[in-house]
């Protein structure tokens, strides 16, 4: 696998530094004011996919679920995020999740 394919199998750019650690981590809000502390996150580790297998179904999905696919889809990297952790975190309490945060670990 090579860590310096950009926009597609076989396409070859820099990619930024921060993606070469291979971590990765992403945090939302989930609900408007009042509920704005709300959020989640997730954590673990992005591995690039440059199997043109992969790529071909991802293309397919997109097209089945937008109908075409978007003006930059060949320049995007494709990558596969295996979960280390998540966390929600409530300020009220919401069906089987209490109030404050809620932790998943592998």
């Amino acid at each position: 696998m090579s860590r310096w394919t950009s926009g597609g199998p076989g396409r070859a750019a820099a990619l930024p530094a921060l993606v070469l650690t291979v971590r990765c981590a992403a945090l939302s809000e989930t609900f408007p004011p009042p509920r704005e502390d709300d959020g989640f996150a997730v954590s673990g580790r992005a591995t690039e996919i440059s199997d043109q297998a992969t790529w071909n179904t991802v293309r397919d999905q997109v097209i089945a679920d937008f109908g075409q696919l978007w003006p930059d889809y060949e320049s995007l990297t494709l990558f596969e995020l295996s979960v280390a952790s998540c966390l929600l975190t409530l300020t009220q309490p919401d069906g089987a999740f209490p109030k404050g945060p809620t932790i998943w670990k592998a």
